[in-house]
């Protein structure tokens, strides 16, 4: 995907079939309900998220979930049933919430397409580097090497679950994302609204 407006789009099937005019973070209005193929998509993605997160940490593991602070109407209704479901489906499969926590927006999102700056990212994962497992709805920005030397050496797990194009997944330091579920970069052409058509899990 070319141009900061495009990278910064969550992914273009939700988008077409919800019908609204929301970017990720400069959505500027409420979408309006999703057809059910949409929230059959929603919920396989819970689905098979809370399965590895329960594989990442454990039985009755602690997880911390991270999202950004957005106000309602810049939540696209997609994102906003996964996020809700995985609260949710994860209790009931066993594991603890221990926390739940909104990092601020990226100021510069517009120029680098990354939703949260470096520096909110690193800190939040030294905040909860004591949890087994910690969970992004968003795409991680992008870090060094040096930035992960400042964690502690034992730390959470982290998952990646998000419909946001991630930009710089492949291209982070070996150990700090385990698993992320992301959507596919280019869906096949005509292809179904379930998740082996538009997502994959990157381990």
């Amino acid at each position: 995907m070319n141009g900061s407006s495009s990278r910064l789009a969550p992914l273009l099937i939700v988008l077409a079939v919800v019908g609204a005019a929301a970017l990720g973070l400069r959505a500027c209005r409420r979408a309006p309900s999703m057809p059910r193929e949409t929230a059959q998509l929603a919920d396989e993605l819970t689905a098979i998220a809370v399965r590895e997160a329960v594989a990442l940490a454990g039985p009755g593991g602690d997880v911390v979930v991270l999202g950004i602070d957005r106000p309602p109407e810049m939540t696209d209704p997609f994102s906003a049933r996964y996020t809700t479901a995985f609260r949710d489906t994860a209790g009931r499969e066993g594991l603890t919430i221990r926390a739940e926590e909104k990092l601020p927006p990226n100021p510069e999102l517009e120029r680098t397409g990354e939703p949260v700056t470096r520096a909110d990212f690193i800190e939040a994962l030294r905040r909860h580097a004591s949890a087994k497992l910690v969970v992004l709805m968003f795409p991680p920005p992008a870090v060094s090497a040096a930035d992960l030397s400042t964690l502690p050496a034992e730390r959470s797990k982290v998952l990646v679950l998000t419909n946001w194009q991630s930009l710089h997944l492949r291209k982070l330091p070996k150990g700090l994302i385990h698993v992320a579920i992301v959507p596919r970069v280019e869906p096949p052409a005509g292809s179904a609204m379930d998740f082996a058509s538009q997502f994959e899990v990157i381990k």
